[in-house]
């Protein structure tokens, strides 16, 4: 899968877990950027991305991810 589909994907799954629409996540977008990003829809985006891609980050991967930019390079570096 190419970087621009991982990012439509991810973009897509931050979208549906925070219910806002996806034309409006940049790849800079965190939860400092977003203000319903809460600690809980994260672990709830992590979940959405580990099931659909059929992946598993670990916990030093997971304290690194803090953006879409994040979440799109460690699901490269899995796939």
């Amino acid at each position: 899968m190419d970087s621009s589909k991982i990012k439509d994907s991810i973009i897509t799954i931050v979208a549906d877990v925070l219910q806002i629409d996806a034309s409006k996540i940049k790849e800079s977008d965190s939860p400092e950027t977003i203000d319903k990003w809460t600690s809980l829809f994260h672990v709830m985006i992590i979940d959405k991305i580990e099931k659909q891609f059929n992946v598993s980050f670990d916990f030093d991967e997971l304290i690194e991810i803090d953006s879409v930019k994040d979440l799109c390079e460690s699901l490269e570096n899995k796939l």
